[in-house]
């Protein structure tokens, strides 16, 4: 895994989930504020999104595989997301949202439709922008794609039904509950 994260990072900037899951479902998530059909959504920023404990970034995508066939071969769920700001250049960066591999000679085929769930840390992220020459200046809009790739970095026969994007602020719930157990 570390190997394949260096090869990645070697060919461009590419970020690592600092979290990722995948489970079968066809549904995003109902926290999810930002959702669209098929592999791209554009969700607009509120003003001031980066201030008072924004942490990151939480992506998802629904892919469907009609009957995939896997066999010694890995299949990853990338995202390239481009944030826009009326007074300055974009910045972008790719990341990957999350994947599997399947290991054996055996083939397997790949029925159900599955979900996808990656968080990004906002520190990585930042790194780059700052890098990419940001200006201090908050973007307004984003740019979300998202897309299914096997072992030779080839696009895979699969689908991305449904897309979603959310902001993660840090919660304060925990500070509450400390102060009551006092």
């Amino acid at each position: 895994m570390i190997l394949d994260a260096l090869n990645r990072h070697n060919k461009g900037l590419a970020f690592e989930a600092s979290v990722a899951t995948c489970f079968p479902g066809s549904e995003v998530p109902a926290w999810f504020s930002h959702k669209a059909f098929g592999a791209a959504l554009e969700p607009e920023l509120p003003r001031h999104w980066r201030e008072s404990g924004f942490v990151g970034i939480a992506l998802c995508a629904v892919v469907s595989f009609q009957d995939h066939k896997i066999q010694n071969n890995k299949l990853q769920v990338k995202c390239k997301c481009e944030f826009n700001n009326v007074k300055t250049s974009s910045s972008n960066f790719n990341c990957h949202v999350g994947g599997f591999s399947e290991a054996g000679d055996e083939q397997r085929t790949i029925e159900s439709t599955h979900v996808f769930i990656g968080y990004i840390n906002w520190l990585n992220i930042n790194k780059f922008q700052e890098k990419d020459g940001d200006n201090g200046c908050v973007p307004t809009k984003a740019s979300i794609k998202f897309r299914v790739t096997d072992d030779s970095e080839e696009d895979a026969n699969c689908d991305v039904l449904k897309c979603s994007f959310n902001l993660v602020y840090e919660s304060r719930s925990w500070e509450a509950s400390l102060r009551t157990e006092d």
